[in-house]
């Protein structure tokens, strides 16, 4: 009951604080600097997330508070049985929930509050999107999405501060990337073997390190059976991936776990700090990643681990790019022109097209293939703001429309 209060408080609270600035939004204009006039053009109701969110982010003194700041967040959201059919906790996979999705926004089948902003966001705009679709009866045109594992992957800790000694501990936390990307590929199976799931008609999302967790998914697990990892090592991607037999292989569905129906990366970070570029800092980017909070990011990754898993480095030593981007996978990649990682995603898009071009891929191919989505002055992941912006709204909105209803 008091979940239910704050939640609805908070939203009443928003809604003042919108309406309020939308209210003296004319008088404001007249005294912002000149060089903020690009950002009147987005919506007031970002103006002022952003602002809320830049001021919750000042807080962080350590990673530990950091987590507990994203828990007092989701209550800003609604929750998820609220928005679903039915919720398994599946221990197995370190307590990841196999979500039965539903059309109904009423149904309530557990008491408590479970945790996981983005999924919650990424539920409401899928609702709505195939409400929408059904009551324009286009339903035979549209691929329906049944189930959703929320996956539950072991968190870095800071070792400086924090220790894992208890055994909920070695559930929650790590101390290297290994693990959290093993509980990635250990859910992935699930999919496959216990619930009989076929690849194509898997989509995998990631947003921020998520995103980084699922390409390295691809890169490191999902393809291993084409000895990508192999190949990786040794240096010879380009002679094994121009075999003929490749495309064959990927045509007759002779790997269970590659091609998948899509892949989304939200703000996706690329490069776990290796050094490979250095973030831009731009004033107008530190929203939700101040300095201060990348600092602290970049203590939980070992040196190790910032080179073995930053993507921009691993796309240098690859020389191929039709069998990732192949006809059956639709790859969406969103982000804000705005935020503090864009430039890391600007260039991992100008990789892949630099990529296809020496695979054979022609400019229309690798458009049909890739959907860039952005909007400008958002934060780091915006789309999780969907039941409040706009902005997230028309992002998640094309993402929807491009996995559920276009052909690749």
């Amino acid at each position: 009951m008091f979940e239910t209060i704050l939640y609805f408080t908070l939203r009443f609270l928003l809604i003042f604080i919108f309406s309020i600035y939308n209210f003296f939004n004319f008088f404001i204009s007249f005294i912002l600097p000149p060089n903020l006039e690009n950002k009147l053009k987005i919506s007031n109701e970002a103006k002022v997330w952003n602002n809320l969110v830049k001021f919750t982010s000042s807080f962080d003194k350590n990673v530990k508070t950091m987590r507990e700041s994203r828990s007092l967040q989701n209550n800003l959201y609604p929750k998820m049985e609220l928005l679903t059919e039915k919720i398994e906790k599946i221990s197995e996979l370190n307590h990841s929930l196999w979500i039965t999705t539903t059309l109904q926004q009423d149904n309530n089948n557990l008491n408590n509050n479970l945790n996981g902003i983005e999924c919650k966001s990424f539920i409401k705009a899928l609702n709505s999107f195939q409400q929408k679709k059904e009551n324009d009866k286009c339903q035979n045109n549209i691929y329906k999405v049944s189930h959703i594992l929320s996956v539950e992957y072991k968190l870095l800790i800071d070792k400086e501060i924090e220790k894992i000694e208890t055994d909920l501990e070695k559930e929650l936390f790590t101390t290297t990337i290994d693990d959290a990307l093993e509980d990635c590929f250990n859910c992935f199976k699930w999919l496959i073997e216990k619930k009989q799931v076929k690849a194509k008609d898997i989509i995998i999302v990631g947003s921020s390190a998520g995103g980084n967790l699922t390409l390295n998914l691809i890169l490191q697990k999902l393809l291993n059976n084409l000895q990508l990892n192999k190949d990786l090592q040794n240096n010879d991607l380009q002679n094994n991936l121009q075999n003929n037999n490749l495309e064959q292989q990927l045509n007759n569905d002779l790997n269970k776990y590659w091609p998948v129906h899509g892949v989304v990366l939200l703000s996706s970070l690329m490069d776990t700090f290796s050094g490979f570029i250095e973030p831009s800092f731009l004033e107008e980017n530190i929203i939700l990643l101040p300095k201060k909070r990348m600092n602290l990011f970049k203590k939980c990754i070992s040196e190790k681990d910032r080179q073995k898993y930053s993507i921009l480095k691993t796309l240098q030593k690859l020389n191929f790019c039709k069998c990732i981007l192949n006809e059956q996978t639709k790859w969406i990649i969103n982000f804000s022109n705005h935020e503090e990682l864009t430039r890391e995603n600007l260039i991992f898009i100008e990789n892949l097209k630099e990529m296809s071009e020496r695979s054979g891929l022609s400019k229309e191919q690798f458009e049909k293939r890739v959907k860039i989505v952005t909007e400008n002055y958002q934060h780091h992941c915006y789309t999780i703001a969907y039941d409040f912006i706009e902005e997230a709204k028309k992002s998640m909105n094309e993402i929807f429309h491009y996995l559920l209803l276009s052909k690749p």
